[in-house]
């Protein structure tokens, strides 16, 4: 699913027309439509994250979200709220870096990520 599809989809769940939707972000409709439709690509940062408020997404939909948006540009980049807390934080970038260097598999991520959630509930 593409970035648009996954905004009107749930737009359209919390039956929110795309004309309210518009006014709400203070854009036009047919911006918001051209977005929709993938004739332009994800907005910048702060209007997902009004796209999102808006649409009251959870916490993994809205991350959802910003990963559609970094799939749609033409080369790789990290979602925007991603990118934030990694530049914020240099061991973090450490650890990545580490990791990389020691080819860490999906599997070994896998278990990483187990690790931090048995550990850290939110």
């Amino acid at each position: 699913m593409k970035y648009g599809e996954y905004f009107k989809a749930k737009r359209i769940q919390k039956n929110i027309t795309l004309t309210k939707a518009a006014q709400l972000l203070n854009i036009s409709s047919s911006y918001l439509s051209s977005i929709e439709n993938g004739s332009r690509p994800a907005p910048s940062f702060a209007l997902q994250q009004k796209m999102a408020d808006i649409l009251d997404l959870t916490p993994k939909q809205r991350y959802c979200l910003y990963d559609l948006a970094a799939e749609s540009r033409p080369h790789p980049v990290l979602a925007d709220d991603l990118n934030e807390y990694i530049c914020r934080n240099t061991a973090i970038r450490n650890i990545l870096r580490y990791a990389m260097e020691c080819h860490l598999s999906q599997k070994d991520w896998e278990t990483i990520h187990k690790h931090i959630k048995r550990n850290y509930l939110f």
